[in-house]
């Protein structure tokens, strides 16, 4: 190749290069930041609906949100439970921990209980109903509705009639409902800040992830999001 052609042929090559490096700069998504949240374009997030749902930990106004679906009669969501009470004991008023039913359908008592747990949030004793639903798991699956209710009444709630009750029955069909519309497919399923959790369900093995959160919030705060508003503002 003569130099002219050499020339040629280098100045042809930056300007296709560049061409191109427009155009694939141009073609890379944008992600839009809403209420001062910090950009995160390799994130996975869902906003799951939690307004109402049993929650305990800190307040709306609390930095990180963990929405865990979950069953009663589920033996794997019993034992995320002492994870989620180390975690809340690790970063207090800073953690949120939100219930969101996901009774299976091959768990013949899970519906029941969703149901007793939701009469129990009604007089303020969800997550003692919870506790002692877990706690009794092997009860609850062999013995059905007749343990059901006699946990309820060790809680002081009466809710032999309350298991039927239709307005009940609605809140665990709309967690139900936002479990299918975000494709949750087992129990029990965690989301941090929106964020699903892949992987170990071990207080170690979440600790970064809410590191990461903790941090996604403080800049949000800083940017001029609303404490009440973080959620939102990150999911």
């Amino acid at each position: 190749m003569s130099k002219a052609s050499a020339i040629i042929a280098t100045t042809l090559a930056l300007v296709v290069g560049c061409f191109l490096g427009r155009k694939l700069a141009s073609s890379t998504p944008t992600v839009a930041v809403h209420h001062g949240a910090p950009p995160a374009a390799d994130v996975e997030r869902y906003k799951i609906p939690i307004d109402g749902a049993p929650a305990r930990g800190g307040d709306a106004g609390a930095k990180v949100t963990i929405v865990e679906f979950s069953d009663f009669e589920c033996p794997f969501c019993s034992r995320i439970e002492p994870t989620l009470t180390e975690l809340l004991a690790r970063y207090g008023k800073e953690l949120r921990v939100v219930w969101k039913d996901f009774p299976l359908a091959q768990h013949r008592s899970a519906q029941a209980a969703a149901v007793a747990a939701r009469a129990a949030a009604a007089r303020g004793k969800f997550w003692p109903m919870h506790d002692k639903l877990f706690a009794n798991q092997r009860d609850v699956t062999t013995g059905g509705r007749d343990t059901i209710v006699r946990l309820a009444r060790d809680n002081g709630v009466d809710v032999d009639k309350l298991l039927d009750d239709a307005a009940l029955k609605a809140l665990v069909q709309k967690d139900l409902e936002d479990a299918r519309r975000f494709a949750v497919n087992a129990t029990p399923s965690l989301y941090v800040n929106g964020r699903p959790v892949r992987g170990r369900l071990t207080a170690d093995a979440l600790a970064p992830m809410i590191e990461e959160e903790l941090a996604n919030a403080d800049r949000a705060l800083a940017a001029g999001a609303a404490p009440r508003d973080l959620y939102a503002a990150l999911t």
